[in-house]
């Protein structure tokens, strides 16, 4: 609801003023698409319009197109604004996303006000003029752009478009609708076999108003509000009560209706009233466990030693919660981001506690130590401890649970109840706060964002119901409504997030909210809400290949962390969200990890150890039977809550694998694999979709393994509120691949051109998309033998450029030539280069040595002439040093041809453009040709 006015100063390039209104209600005209004086470029008139006799038309191309409207320092100030509106229509297919940003203070605290005008849930796009009203004190998000401003002033229509696409969107009549009343729909109810809505009315004026209300074509209800006043009744939705019995559980029903000031059709508001039919859900428990998976679990502990300790523990843990006395933090928690040295970047460790709530915070690196301060987000580290002391209570409550249903001693239930009702007392005084203690949506209560809250949620949800049949109705509607519904329907599901890891968790809380408390809307934004729901993750958040689209593979486990909680619960209640999708997550880290079962640390991701994620397999195993799982259930120990609850009795019988290689199109992985076991060769090159917001600019980048060691590394990434995420693990330099002018690459899509093998030799061949303007690369990667990895890297430009080609290896540098000192403080990422050397060469070879008996070379061919760089990157932090290798060169077109060998020894390297020739130590010698179109030749 608008409570403040906001003065929305709508800026113009040109000195035309608005048109006077004619009236207090009727808009003010802040273009008229009469003329293009207001209007950013590739915009142009048209004669098709909605009002008047011109419109104007833009061409839209693949990908984000930014409109702008009244961009510039001077303008007409329109106060008392509440409804930005215009016509628009589209014209031609491919448009998959309209949104409005407003940048313009103080809306959104001078960040960009976002609204979606049209997305395909809401039907097709608008092939006739339509009109579209936005709330402007209701943007869909109201944190974009990177820092806000009291200057810059704009509106843009920002649309989407398809890949090949290019639809034209028309614009008319842009126009600002003053301040007059606000309302608000209530959930709809049942009464005497009819359905009714309540609904607040506002009037922002100081005269009195008659306001109608009822869908666009006829009207159901009048009501008078005096001067400033606020009115509260029920709206009868006509005809919803016999459609809704109609429908099968977790259908919608829904209407727009509108309201408006009689007789003045511009001052018209909308919402969209919907009721959703409930599900016939079976007795408490139904969400961790039900009453089968509680028996299963005593069968699985009387028969298993594993699952026995497992249950031990638990019930160990729950009785020294029993003893505990419930003191809750003060306040909400912070960013766990924030919580790394000022210095060196690494994680700190929590110290002494030196006050209440308070510790010393502790630099392992150097032993620097740190005290927390409240007022700054980035230093408030004993609030990132108090994320710890919220989540053990969440724990004990599950933990009690768990154990209230495998004894039956009330002691439990009781103690359980006890901590959550304290929550129920304490959550709504717990203030609103994002990463950055804001008090606004994004934010959470206990947690600083929708995630920590969700995460925090799900656990309380999933103890609650473990003892919900032994709460009084008091305690359960106490819990109801001031603990889990505020949460979930206030706190968190406001938020939109799209397909993200993040949703998946918010989906997570709001649906086990919605299956405890029997909430049939909360379950269908779970799992059925077209834009965000579960179906929708799965649908466009996964690949063909598994894996998901965030490209991390600590992303993928984590999503995968955020789906079980709300499959199981649903699963418990009769639906059956155990799809294909799913099914392939399980899959897709066995298919893409190392010979020692790590997946590499690509985009913001550490390195994956598989056998430490194996516990999840114990779900997947236990719903899909598949038996690839069984040697790594094997491999974790069983030894795991999800063994405790869901495992099954599995047999492993464990044989060495034979690595082959193999090409990932969906996700854009090429893996090149040869040997068996552990001890195998194994490269993957990266060259696929971005990875959203989680991706990095290292299209081509690569990872090698060989003998038992990772070799060429990613570095992954820091914590996200540390600097050196963005001035290293962010930049290209910090990984495989080329770098131009000193500039990171631009986000691109990769594109493969050939896969397989000559002979006995593997190969693959890949461009890095629109990495720079004006720039072609190319690399060719071959798998010569287990020993012996080469590579061709083509660059052409349209004119000469920079070009250097990095290299990270595990270890330390053994032998590198004589070279005089070098550094370069400015460009991105490289002033984190240390003990930098630099000479001119043709041709060169280094060493290094891996680990004890693993020594490496890595040769580059003496076609042209190269200043080879070599000294150490980062690690795990500042001070954790990796050798690194550029060659850099300046040039229109050049060709890098080098090698890497794993038995330590240089390796002769021919290439003239056409035929690359390589002979290792041993005399054995390679002839192979490369192609135009990528593919390899044996000669």
């Amino acid at each position: 609801m608008l409570r403040a006015l906001f003065a929305l100063a709508v800026l113009s390039a040109c000195s035309a003023t608005a048109v006077a209104p004619p009236s207090r209600f009727a808009p003010i005209v802040i273009d008229d698409g009469e003329t293009l004086g207001r209007w950013g470029r590739d915009v142009r008139l048209t004669d098709d319009a909605a009002d008047g006799g011109h419109a104007v038309v833009v061409d839209l191309t693949s990908g984000a197109n930014f409109t702008y409207l009244l961009h510039g320092e001077a303008g007409v100030d329109l106060s008392d604004a509440q409804q930005l509106t215009f016509s628009w229509k589209v014209e031609g297919n491919g448009l998959t996303g309209f949104l409005v940003k407003v940048r313009n203070y103080p809306l959104a605290g001078g960040m960009e006000a976002v609204y979606e005008a049209w997305k395909p849930s809401m039907g097709e796009a608008a092939g006739e003029w339509t009109r579209v009203s936005l709330p402007l004190a209701k943007p869909t998000w109201d944190d974009w752009g990177e820092t806000p401003s009291r200057e810059r002033r704009y509106i843009a229509f920002r649309t989407q478009v398809a890949d090949g696409a290019t639809p034209r969107l028309y614009l008319d009549s842009v126009m600002a609708v003053p301040a007059v009343f606000d309302w608000e729909l209530g959930r709809p109810r049942e009464r005497d076999g009819e359905m009714y809505a309540p609904v607040t009315l506002w009037n922002l004026t100081s005269d009195p108003i008659s306001v109608t209300m009822g869908p666009r074509a006829e009207v159901w209800d009048g009501q008078r509000i005096e001067p400033d006043g606020v009115v509260q009744r029920e709206l009868e939705l006509r005809g919803a009560a016999s459609t809704v019995a109609q429908l099968a559980p977790l259908q919608r029903w829904q209407r727009k209706l509108y309201a408006r000031v009689a007789p003045a059709p511009e001052t018209t508001l909308e919402a969209t009233v919907s009721i959703v039919k409930p599900l016939d859900l079976p007795a408490h428990p139904r969400l961790l466990l039900n009453a089968d998976g509680v028996r299963a679990l005593n069968d699985r502990a009387a028969k298993h030693d594993w699952a026995r300790r497992r249950l031990d523990g638990v019930l160990s843990y729950a009785d020294g919660v029993l003893n505990d006395d419930i003191v809750l933090p003060p306040r909400g928690s912070n960013w766990w981001h924030w919580y790394a040295s000022p210095k060196s970047g690494a994680t700190l460790r929590t110290g002494k506690q030196i006050g209440d709530w308070e510790w010393e915070h502790v630099d392992p690196v150097n032993g620097d130590v740190y005290l927390g301060d409240p007022t700054d987000p980035s230093r408030d580290f004993d609030g990132i401890v108090l994320a710890q002391k919220h989540g053990g209570w969440a724990t004990a409550v599950e933990r009690l649970g768990v154990a209230f249903q495998i004894t039956g001693d009330d002691k439990y239930a009781t103690k359980a109840r006890e901590i959550l009702l304290a929550y129920a007392d304490r959550y709504l005084d717990y203030p609103l706060h994002t990463t950055r203690n804001e008090p606004k949506i994004g934010g959470g209560r206990v947690g600083p964002q929708t995630l920590d809250e969700s995460t925090w949620l799900i656990r309380m949800a999933q103890g609650a119901d473990l003892i919900w049949d032994s709460l009084s109705d008091d305690d359960r509607a106490t819990l109801a409504d001031k603990l889990f519904l505020p949460a979930a329907r206030d706190v968190i599901l406001p938020h939109k997030m799209g397909v993200h890891n993040i949703q998946c968790w918010k989906n997570s809380a709001v649906g086990l909210v919605g299956f405890l408390l029997g909430d049939a809307d909360l379950i269908w934004e779970a799992i059925e809400n077209p834009d965000s729901g579960y179906r929708k993750q799965m649908a466009e958040g996964v690949a063909p290949d598994g894996a998901w689209w965030e490209g991390a593979w600590s992303y993928h486990f984590y999503t995968m962390s955020s789906l079980w909680p709300l499959t199981e619960a649903a699963r418990n209640c009769g639906i059956d969200l155990y799809g294909d999708a799913l099914r392939g997550m399980f899959d897709a880290p066995i298919r893409f990890a190392m010979p020692d079962l790590t997946l590499p640390a690509f985009n913001d991701s550490g390195a994956v150890d598989l056998a430490g994620r194996a516990s999840m397999y114990e779900l997947g195993y236990a719903r899909y039977g598949a038996p690839e799982y069984v040697d790594l259930l094997a491999e974790g120990g069983r030894n795991s809550d999800f063994a405790l609850w869901f495992g099954e009795d599995v047999a492993s019988d464990a044989a060495g694998r034979e690595w082959r290689s193999v090409n990932h199109p969906e996700s854009g992985y090429a893996i090149l694999a040869r040997g068996e076991g552990p001890d195998a060769t194994w490269l993957c090159l990266k060259y696929g979709p971005h990875g959203g917001g989680h991706g990095h600019p290292d299209k081509l980048n690569f990872v090698l393994y060989a003998r038992g060691h990772q070799i060429a590394i990613d570095p992954g990434t820091a914590r996200y509120g540390q600097p050196i995420q963005s001035s290293w693990y962010r930049t290209t330099l910090a990984h495989n691949t080329l770098i131009v002018d000193g500039e990171s690459q631009q986000t691109a899509t990769g594109k493969l051109l050939a896969f397989g093998s000559a002979g006995d030799v593997d190969y693959v061949t890949a461009e890095a998309g629109d990495i720079y303007d004006g720039v072609r690369f190319t690399r060719t990667v071959a798998l010569l033998n287990e020993d012996l990895i080469v590579f061709v890297d083509r660059v052409e430009a349209d004119r000469e450029r920079m070009f250097d080609i990095a290299y990270h290896q595990l270890g330390r540098w053994t032998d590198v030539p004589d070279a005089e000192p070098w550094e370069d403080a400015e460009a991105p990422g490289y002033r984190h280069m240390r003990d930098g050397r630099a000479r001119n060469a043709e041709g060169v070879t280094l060493r290094g040595e891996v680990a004890d008996g693993l020594a490496v070379a890595i040769t580059l061919a003496s076609n042209e002439e190269t200043v080879v760089i070599t000294g150490t990157g980062v690690g795990n932090h500042l001070e954790d040093r990796v050798p690194m290798a550029v060659f850099r060169r300046s040039a229109q077109r050049t060709d890098f041809a080098w090698a890497v060998s794993v038995a330590g020894e240089p390796v002769d390297v021919a290439w003239d453009g056409e035929l690359l020739s390589v002979g290792d130590h041993t005399g054995a010698r390679w002839k192979v040709r490369i192609d135009a179109d990528g593919t390899l030749a044996r000669e």
